[in-house]
This record gives C-alpha cells, structure tokens and sequence, in this order.
C-alpha cells in the first residue's frame, strides 16, 4: 500500500531514519550530527568524547543548538527561547540506562534578527561512567512548540591505564569578531571562519612516540542541477558519486614527537583556512611501549559551504543561484561586471526587467530566495541543497502536494491524480560506493516530457505570475 505524506513530513522521515539506522551509522564519526533540517524542530548536534579526569573516566557531551531551530518569544526587550534536554546513557549489553540527566535552560538574544540567526548556543556536560561500551541518546525538546529533536551516538570508554587510547576528535572554530574558540559540531560549516582546530586527547602514552595530522580534501560534484528534460548523470561519473572517496589530495601534514609527556596529553591542530569542499581530518598516533608500538587512529568528516550557509549573503552566490530562471546569458552579463558596484546594479537591473512593480518584484525574490534557504535546509549532501535535482524541483515548482517514501527512492506528486505523468517526480538514490560514501544523493529520473512543463513554469517566474 502507498504511503503518502506530506511534503514537511519528509524531512522528519528521513530524520528519523538516519538517527536510528544500523551500527555503522551509530559508530559513524558523523552520529548524532543533523542530517537533515526540520521545520519546527530544535534540530541539534551532539559529540561525545570519552576522556578521564585524573583517574576518573566518563565522556565529555557537547551539544549545539542553532538560534532558527528553536521558538523566540519576546522577554522584556529581548527574546527568549526554553528547552529541555534528557541525555540518557543505555549499557550497550544490558540495554539499562546507566545515567541520566535531565536540563532545562533558556537562550536569550537581543534582537529579532538574532533567533533568526543559526549561530548555535553550545553547552557542555561532564558525565563520569566507569570503563564500558555505551549508547548516548540526548532528546531536545522545544518547550513552547512541544517539538523534540533526538540524536544518538556509540561510545567506547576505555579503563584507565589500560592501553593507550586517542579521543574522537573535536573540531572547534573561532567566528569572526569571536576571541574565543567554541566546538563546531555540525557536519555542515560555513566558510567565513577566522580558525579551526583539530583537538584530540591522547592517554597512556608516556612512553613516548609520534602523532601525526593529515588534512585531506576530496574531489566533489558542485555542478548545479540540470534542467528536468536533459541527459541524468552516467552511473559512476563524478556527478553520480558526489564525492570521489578513492582519491584525495593532501594539504597538510603536521608530526609532532611525544616526549616526556605523562599519562594524559590534549593535542590541538590549527587548520588552514577551508574554501567549499569535503575535507577529512585524520590523526594517527605511534605509540611505544615495552612490548612493542601501539598504532591508534581517528577521523573526522566535515563539509564547509558557503560563508552565510545556509544563507546566501554574497552576489556572486544570489547571481548562481538565479541559474534555473535566468538566461545564460543573463548570468554571463551579471558575472563580467567590472566592478562590485555595476554588479549589483546589473543583478537589481535583472529583476528590474521581469516586473515593473517594485512591490511585486520584492515579493518575487523574497520568494524565490527563500526557496533556495530552505532548499538548502532541506537537501544539502556533499553540495549545497539548492543545486540538487530535488531542491531545482522544490524552488521552481515548490512543495508537491504529496510525497511518497520509498527505500531508494521519493515520488514528488503535484497533482492528486496519481497517474499524471507530467505533475510526478520521482527521484532515485544514487547507489552509495564503498563504506565512506556517507552522503545520500537522489537524482531526478528526467524525460523530454517535462520540457514544455519547465518552461512554462520558468515563464511564469518571469512574469511574477507565481505569486
């Protein structure tokens, strides 16, 4: 039997699937990150890092809320926002609970502008367990919307003295204006960071040795969706793939010796500055002890995006982004502007052209932008949501009335009438290849069909009819 949704069901569905998936998602360096962004929902992120106090174990929890995805109600002058959120730890072989915490807080901002922001308010919360192997699962709810948002995550906590033993990694930034570094938990970072950190714990290695840092950048897709009636990509092309896992160019290599350190040691690793792309931070640790030399190794994925991503907030990223609408020659026009100050006379002489009515040509692009934010929201993988085949679909055409979920596959309806080939998308997943292609990718199944569709549909935008 079909099962239909609607469309801001998807999100969750997906949501859901990927925070109770199998052992390697659980494991993954990347659990308990959002995957997906969910209207409504306090999405968060969660890192868990196992470490000792003096002989103590237990894990550092870190967990990072952004500003949009929680309810603001005005307070006085400013806004407030409250939450609660249960962190409980389940003994992976009994399946108790071992520990639970329960936290309400309240995040206050000064300005509208500010709860709109998805800057993350971050906090932190020092949880001793005894030497074991545990699922933790944090649960965040909204407490004025009564919307809730839930991450897991394995850990392994190691006993203390028992072998040497490296840390998950922690990535901190410092943002600009910022003088202090925080943790940057999402998998998803925007470019305009001052500095990033790799920061690991390293134990029981007093017997000296080496660690080494790796920074590795692999080759991405970052075309922009074609449109609905061309060729789909070839299976095993790069724009199949999304990202070409089996080869990566090296940008640093920084080896530090461990000398007379003692039984605990936090190492950090300052980052070059990351343009767009999918990076992979690998720290590997040699070891020596009296029997022989102990090899330990972890790795962190992260993506960087645009400097305001979600948002848009240059021109040059609002001009590419009029590719599903404008001529190419249009973007050509807008992009050979000899200054920052034509440019943007150009882009504004653009949307000029398509309505005369000032009005009208503001709610046109405050549309169509919003659109592409919410694209990017909804969509991003390994490229930014907006140039995916399902955020095309969902800016030029919107939310289809009806979505339907399948294993490796969604069927877009934009009509009731099931059997209206011309009102129906459906998108195939792309089949992942080896065990690090972590990020899923659908692709439009395209027919010369929708040609006369498209561009009706590109005439109206045009027009400002779609409002």
């Amino acid at each position: 039997m079909k099962n239909n949704k609607l469309f801001f069901m998807l999100p969750l569905l997906t949501l859901f699937l990927a925070a109770c998936g199998g052992l390697s998602q659980l494991d993954s360096p990347d659990a308990g990150r959002t995957y997906v962004f969910v209207p409504g929902v306090p999405n968060f992120d969660m890192e868990a890092i196992a470490r000792w106090e003096g002989e103590q174990t237990g894990i550092d929890l870190y967990i990072s809320i952004p500003h949009a995805s929680l309810v603001f109600l005005r307070a006085g002058s400013g806004f407030e926002a409250r939450y609660d959120a249960l962190i409980q730890v389940f003994d992976r072989k009994t399946k108790e609970i071992v520990k639970q915490v329960e936290k309400t807080d309240t995040v206050r901002v000064a300005t509208y502008e500010q709860t709109q922001s998805f800057h993350p308010y971050v906090f932190y919360e020092r949880m001793p367990l005894p030497a074991g192997s545990y699922l933790i699962r944090v649960v965040v709810t909204d407490r004025d919307s009564g919307k809730q948002a839930v991450r897991q995550q394995r850990i392994q906590v190691v006993a203390f003295q028992e072998q040497p033993y490296l840390s998950r990694i922690r990535l901190d930034v410092k943002r600009p204006g910022e003088k202090h570094f925080e943790p940057a938990l999402a998998l998803h970072l925007p470019s305009d960071m001052d500095s990033i950190r790799a920061v690991v714990y390293l134990y029981n290695a007093s017997g000296g040795g080496e660690i080494t840092l790796q920074l590795l950048r692999f080759e991405s897709d970052t075309t922009i969706a074609a449109p609905p009636y061309w060729l789909s990509p070839a299976i095993g092309s790069l724009r199949y793939k999304g990202v070409e896992y089996d080869r990566a160019d090296t940008l640093q290599v920084t080896r530090r010796r461990l000398e007379n350190i003692g039984d605990e040691v936090e190492v950090d690793f300052i980052l070059p500055g990351l343009r767009r792309g999918i990076y992979r931070v690998a720290i590997q640790t040699v070891v020596h002890t009296p029997e022989e030399d102990v090899v330990v190794s972890r790795y962190r994925d992260l993506s960087i995006k645009g400097p305001g991503f979600p948002r848009l907030v240059t021109l040059d990223e609002l001009i590419d982004a009029l590719s599903y609408i404008a001529y190419d020659r249009e973007i050509r026009y807008m992009k050979e502007a000899p200054t920052p100050r034509e440019k943007k006379r150009r882009f504004d002489a653009f949307w000029g052209s398509l309505v005369q009515n000032r009005q009208v040509a503001a709610n046109l692009i405050k549309l169509y932008y919003s659109r592409v934010e919410e694209a990017n929201l909804f969509f991003t993988t390994y490229k930014e949501g907006w140039k995916t085949d399902r955020g095309m679909i969902y800016i030029v055409f919107g939310p289809p009335v009806l979505v339907e979920n399948k294993f490796d596959e969604e069927i877009w309806y934009y009509s009731y009438a099931e059997r209206d080939p011309l009102h129906t998308f459906r998108f195939e997943r792309a089949r992942p290849y080896g065990a690090y292609a972590r990020f899923e990718n659908y692709f439009l199944v395209r027919s010369p069909i929708y040609e006369p569709l498209w561009t009706r549909a590109i005439e109206r935008w045009r027009a400002g009819a779609v409002l």
